[in-house]
């Protein structure tokens, strides 16, 4: 009874995981945050990511607290996350070599809206704002045929009106261009 067979014998787990989630930061980042509840022969994290949940990549690591029967809290940042769905998971593990991975997060990330127009149903105008970091504006106005109706390049980011005097009623494609890219909405002149 000495020894303990590998049939029967308790499992201790290097890290038990009380939490792991994420949460989308600006700039494609997303910021992993979670906390363990006691530690054992830990050595450190490996954060892993993928983009389709099946293949994972080593992203970075970070240290473990090692031995703590009391609550650690970890965070990580992943600097270059993907548009759409990512998937990271834990992989824990200890000082003899010993690995476990904890569950899959997911953290999705939107493509990041630079330019506001509203209303989309108007009469006489267009008020259109731009993110600070929107560089080298340029604004047209389509019909739906595709035809340049108008187009023009502000002197400001804040505040600018777009005249739909003189244009008869109908549906218009609004196109913004920027350093940031291109932004497309739906006018709609009843």
């Amino acid at each position: 009874w000495g020894t303990c067979a590998s049939v029967g014998c308790p499992t201790v787990l290097p890290v038990e995981l009380s939490e792991f989630r994420g949460k989308p930061l600006p700039n494609l980042k997303s910021e992993l945050i979670w906390t363990t509840a006691s530690e054992e022969n830990s050595s450190h994290f490996i954060i892993e990511h993928s983009t389709d949940g099946l293949n994972f990549r080593s992203i970075g690591d970070v240290n473990a607290q090692g031995e703590s029967l009391s609550i650690v809290d970890y965070r990580f940042t992943h600097t270059k996350a993907a548009l759409g769905k990512n998937y990271y998971r834990l992989r824990m593990v200890d000082f003899d070599g010993k690995e476990e991975y904890s569950n899959i997060v997911i953290v999705i990330h939107e493509r990041e809206k630079w330019m506001t127009a509203y209303p989309t149903l108007a009469y006489t105008q267009v008020n259109i704002q731009f993110d600070d970091r929107a560089e080298g504006i340029r604004i047209f106005l389509y019909d739906m045929q595709g035809r340049l109706v108008r187009g023009f390049e502000p002197d400001y980011k804040e505040n600018i009106v777009l005249s739909l005097e003189g244009l008869p009623s109908a549906q218009y494609f609004l196109e913004t261009r920027s350093s940031l890219g291109k932004e497309t909405v739906r006018i709609i002149k009843p």
